[in-house]
């Protein structure tokens, strides 16, 4: 049995017939190898988006929400959202009136106005002052100006009749003192926006 000296320099196998170098081609292996390595750590970054430069900042007219208005006229509903409780047979509603002004976020204001010929038992109720209204104590009584143009039926001045105003001047009644007719309005903000935290 024949086999390669130890110290061969190309290190034949003596299976192949003696004839095929090993030690080469583990060079060429760990060369490619070292290739592909070297190729992939110095590949080429991806690529870097530019970062947009700021926009100058636009002047424009601020942002207001668009408002609509509902109106109701229905006497019943606009009298029991107004006083509270429902209108007895022997009160007459000569007049009535409720609007509504609302954005995306509901309510944001709202007035109602009554004319009413109060039966008994409404006029002994309005007696015993259940909104808290004061009244007006000058000889010319005034009307307070309200928020949005009233009816065209509901009185501009205040000199023939009795003047009732809230604290706050919102709520307001005329008492015609011959008749007993009695003229109401008020007025308010809608619901609290939600607060963003």
């Amino acid at each position: 049995m024949s086999s390669a000296p130890l110290n061969d320099p190309l290190n034949r196998s003596p299976s192949d017939g003696g004839g095929v170098p090993r030690r080469p081609l583990v060079w060429l292996a760990v060369a490619v190898a070292g290739f592909a390595v070297s190729v992939w750590l110095n590949r080429a970054p991806s690529p870097v988006l530019p970062v947009p430069a700021e926009r100058p900042a636009v002047a424009s007219a601020p942002i207001v929400p668009v408002e609509t208005l509902a109106r109701t006229v229905e006497f019943d509903a606009v009298f029991a959202r107004a006083l509270w409780r429902r209108p007895q047979p022997d009160d007459v509603i000569k007049n009535a009136e409720r609007r509504d002004w609302s954005d995306a976020e509901g309510v944001t204001r709202w007035d109602w106005f009554l004319e009413v010929q109060p039966g008994p038992a409404l006029q002994a109720w309005l007696d015993t002052n259940p909104f808290s209204l004061h009244k007006s104590a000058a000889p010319q009584p005034a009307i307070p100006p309200a928020e949005a143009p009233r009816p065209e039926w509901f009185p501009k001045e205040g000199a023939a009749f009795e003047v009732f105003v809230s604290s706050n001047t919102s709520f307001l009644m005329l008492r015609d003192p011959a008749t007993q007719k009695v003229y109401l309005s008020d007025s308010g903000g809608g619901l609290a926006k939600p607060v963003s935290r």
